[in-house]
């Protein structure tokens, strides 16, 4: 079967390819390409999954297709298409010629399967193709007169030694961070993260013999002049200073590949030491550097000098694909997939005077919205930095360092009480939208955020596990009572255990557990005491009757026919694994709990077990919250971006949050993932009527029917994300819900804790020892904690 078909995944199929316009931006030059509609829920982005530049040319690899943008064009224009890129083709056009279009042999050509491309560069104005997927070559490529490929010819890649070989399939053993044309050779640097090493090769684009370079540590490289290289290294396994508490600087290396010398050209100190993107022009001398939401030029190789901002989080780097580029005029270009491509002019005298910085937080499509309806200031995170309790926290506040407006903390690591009652958290109470919004949430949040009155903080999201129930298996076996607490949960597994049961094994099991029963029980058991006390408010104590009951009756549990314990090898998975995967589960745990319809269908019914028959269910979450920093320069911008956060949470979110939200969801994404669907059954058609190899066609006919079968259930269960049902069976979980609060059990310093329980697990003190000696480390802990 020809690559195109082979890669073709539900994921590509439900792509839709949205609006080409550019999107105007604060500076002059700023512009996207491709955007997301954040208005429209149903917007899929196509996403590019290459770019290059070579002068005023930005080329864009999407789809099937290489396209071409200048700054001034309104949207870019189609350059080369046809190509065999293994993605399925999401325009408008029919199916069938979708179909025939991908494909379609190269001209002069029977077959266009030693052509497949994973990524491509541009050198005097010719695509040099690459494929680190499949064939393994590198080949160039030219438009004819309709915008077909012609190909050059396709020259292996000496890389057999840096290659497994499965038998069925080979693939490459090393992870490529990017690839580049320079002269008459095709660049790679990666890295071999068995060895711990970074690699730099080249191959000769005429012969594809490959060179390999001596450059310890080099993470990125990229042409330079005169025929080198410049290269980013540092040693990434030493790159933090325990003494500083920072990262350590990188050094600038010119690398010459023919002679394969290397010079310290400068020694960079930025906060972060990934770089994503790294382009010299030689125009103007200057180097620029890419980081997550930021662009830095270095002008002569010195003096680092943020020069333009971008919204771009983070980029999922691929077998050495491109997401950055840079355009004549030192406009740089930014590639994330999701969102859009960012074209940045890079005049630090263009830079805004307002910005927002936001800690510990990432890119999802309600900041995408909210970033939206504030185009007027960049917004940017700052996570560079962690801090792991309030006291840290604080302690970075009061110092004064003041990089963050906005914060985003999660309830279990940061005892937010703390943060509120230090004044580190701005009163928001003046915002109606806000106060509307939190009192609007479930109690338990409402009560996390207003302090005295007023209100500091805004809960975003939050995060349950628990225990499901697989009710139906339950009732095929014909068993009623189901346990509810650990203390059954116990008796059941040592009833389940007993030969009596042997049939029934061979199809269920209690847990897809692999191990024994009697130390995931422990963990279990003990994190779910801690919730209890938790949800009680009470410090956390041993030397209970609860605690007692609950370890004898797991002491004296027998789950041994039960147990599956492998030694894992190189290979496949272990047959006793896979025998054990293929049962039906009566249970599952550490399950999300929320208003999802796919949960609630697949997974089994929430059920938060008690402790013990005799108590209620302790249920806390782990709590979102995002506050402002009360010395921030730009309160009223944060303000506002956490208004059109919150305005931009969708149903799910809401209901996940809000016990007034309970009409059942429509998937926003029903309608056109089913016509992608069709689309995709006609190209399968399609592909079929043409095939002429009988094994291929067998295999399209058997795609075929797996996708009939599967968008018959899909019409049936897709349409909804929450259903009335499963957001009423949430709803009766969440009247057990309180807030997380920072664990004893997890605090940085209770390693000692821990290794008195793993020396209780393992049997080398009793029960008696375990609870005495734990009692005392528990109680220190807790006085260091005030």
């Amino acid at each position: 079967m020809k690559r195109s078909m082979k890669c073709m995944t539900l994921l590509t199929v439900l792509m839709l390819l949205v609006s080409l316009c550019p999107l105007a931006l604060a500076a002059e030059g700023d512009v996207t390409l491709r955007p997301i509609d954040v208005d429209n829920t149903n917007a899929y982005n196509e996403g590019a999954w290459c770019i290059r530049a070579e002068g005023d040319k930005l080329y864009i690899g999407a789809g099937n297709a290489i396209y071409v943008w200048t700054p001034g064009d309104a949207a870019e224009k189609p350059y080369v298409t046809g190509l065999n890129t293994g993605r399925v083709i999401t325009d408008d056009t029919d199916a069938d010629a979708d179909a025939d279009t991908a494909d379609a042999p190269a001209e002069g050509e029977a077959d266009d399967s030693a052509y497949f491309l994973s990524g491509f560069d541009v050198k005097d104005g010719v695509i040099y193709g690459y494929d680190f997927n499949s064939n393994y070559a590198v080949f160039s490529i030219r438009p004819d007169e309709n915008g077909k490929p012609v190909y050059g010819d396709a020259v292996k890649l000496d890389l057999d030694d840096l290659m497994t070989d499965e038998g069925d399939y080979a693939y490459l053993d090393v992870s490529l961070v990017n690839v580049f044309v320079m002269g008459e050779r095709l660049y790679v640097n990666g890295s071999d993260y068995n060895a711990n090493q970074a690699l730099l090769f080249s191959f000769d684009l005429a012969t594809g013999e490959r060179v390999d370079y001596d450059l310890p540590f080099v993470q990125r490289a990229a042409p330079y002049k005169d025929g080198k290289l410049i290269c980013q290294t540092i040693d990434t396994m030493n790159a933090y200073d325990e003494e500083t508490g920072k990262i350590k600087p990188f050094s600038l290396t010119v690398f010459d590949p023919e002679t394969g010398d290397a010079e310290e050209a400068a020694q960079v100190d930025l906060p972060y030491h990934r770089i994503f993107g790294m382009q010299y022009d030689a125009d103007s001398d200057t180097l620029y550097l890419a980081l997550a939401n930021k662009i830095y030029r270095m002008v002569g190789l010195e003096n680092p000098e943020l020069c333009a901002y971008h919204p771009a989080n983070d980029f999922y780097e691929y077998n050495g694909i491109s997401y950055t580029a840079l355009l004549s005029g030192g406009l740089y270009v930014i590639d994330e997939q999701s969102s859009g491509i960012y074209v940045r002019s890079t005049d630090p005298a263009k830079l805004p005077t307002q910005t927002l910085s936001i800690y510990n937080f990432f890119n999802d499509k309600q900041h995408q919205k909210a970033a939206a309806a504030m185009d007027d200031v960049p917004i940017f995170f700052e996570n560079d930095s962690y801090y792991s309790s309030a006291q840290e926290l604080g302690q970075a506040m009061a110092s004064g360092d003041n990089r963050f407006d906005i914060l985003r903390v999660a309830s279990t690591n940061i005892d937010f009480d703390r943060m509120a009652a230090k004044g580190y958290c701005l009163d928001l109470s003046s915002s109606k939208i806000l106060t509307d919004y939190v009192n609007d949430l479930y109690p338990f949040m409402r009560d996390a955020v207003v302090k005295d009155g007023k209100l500091v903080g805004v809960p975003i999201s939050m995060y349950a596990y628990g225990m499901k129930v697989n009710k139906k298996a339950f009732a095929e076996l014909g068993i009623e009572n189901i346990p509810d607490n650990w203390l059954d949960l116990i008796a059941f597994i040592n009833d389940w255990a007993k030969p009596e049961n042997e049939e029934n094994r061979e199809k269920y099991c209690v847990f897809q557990w692999e191990g024994t029963y009697k130390e995931q029980m422990f963990y279990n058991i003990l994190s779910a005491y801690s919730d209890y006390f938790m949800a009680n408010n009470q410090p956390l104590s041993l030397d209970t009757d609860m605690f007692r009951q609950l370890m004898n009756a797991l002491n004296d549990m027998d789950a041994s026919s039960l147990e599956v314990t492998v030694t894992w090898d190189e290979g496949d998975m272990p047959e006793e694994l896979e025998e054990l995967y293929n049962k039906t589960p009566l249970f599952y745990d550490s399950i999300n709990y929320d208003v999802n319809y796919y949960d609630y269908n697949n997974s089994g019914e929430m059920w938060p077990l008690k402790l013990t028959p005799d108590v209620e269910i302790a249920l806390p979450l782990n709590v979102q919250i995002m506050f402002v920093n009360p010395n921030s320069a730009n309160q009223e911008a944060a303000i506002r971006y956490l208004e059109a956060y919150v305005q931009a949470a969708d149903a799910e979110t809401l209901a996940n949050l809000s016990p007034n939200h309970n009409d059942p969801i429509e998937s926003p994404y029903y309608e056109q993932s089913l016509m992608y669907q069709q689309r995709y059954l006609k190209q399968l058609e399609a592909s079929i009527n043409k095939a002429t190899d009988e094994t291929e066609k067998a295999d399209l006919q058997e795609q075929y029917d797996a996708q009939v079968k599967y968008m018959a259930e899909f019409e049936k269960t897709g349409r909804y994300s929450a259903t009335a049902e499963s957001i009423a069976e949430y709803r009766a979980v969440m009247v057990h819900a309180s807030l997380a609060t920072p664990s004893i059990l997890y605090k940085g310093d209770s390693d000692d804790f821990w290794t008195l329980r793993e020396r209780y697990v393992d049997g080398q003190i009793g029960l008696e020892q375990f609870i005495s000696e734990g009692e005392g480390k528990l109680r220190l802990m807790q006085l260091e904690d005030q």
